[in-house]
């Protein structure tokens, strides 16, 4: 096991202890990628307390995709996304990959957050983007038309 100065600082990118029983009892096998490194990009950032118009952040993350959910942990178990299919808000977001094995996951900040406003982007490197990115948008298509 190599030396990380990204777990040092970052903190593991394992979902969290509770997470992995919790969040997948009532679902089926979910597919769980551990260990990966990538970035959150706020634009146009509006809220009570902060603005920015651009701020970039280094993170590691954790994936939890089942048939109902997804989940992203940030570095020490701190929660990025955490939605079921069916919920609207969900279906507002945007999956999509990039040409450098990229997933990217795009939302509104005030989707989550209604006393906010601007765009909220997570890209997380995986040679496996595509195919989690196809699995997301097959598992939010089930959940609109039932």
């Amino acid at each position: 096991m190599g030396f990380s100065f990204g777990k040092i600082f970052l903190g593991p990118a394992t979902l969290p202890p509770h997470a992995r029983e919790e969040l997948t009892k009532n679902d089926t096998i979910p597919v769980i990628v551990e260990e990966l490194s990538g970035s959150i990009v706020c634009r146009n950032f509006r809220s009570k307390h902060k603005r920015t118009n651009y701020q970039k952040s280094m993170t590691r993350a954790s994936l939890l995709i089942t048939d109902q959910h997804i989940f992203c942990f940030g570095g020490r178990g701190r929660r990025l996304v955490g939605m079921p299919f069916n919920d609207p808000r969900t279906s507002q977001m945007e999956f999509s990959t990039s040409k450098d094995n990229l997933l990217v996951i795009q939302a509104d900040v005030s989707l989550t957050n209604p006393n906010a406003s601007g765009q909220w982007e997570l890209r997380l490197s995986t040679p496996r983007a595509g195919e989690l990115c196809d699995l997301i948008r097959n598992n939010l298509r089930r959940a609109r038309h039932g």
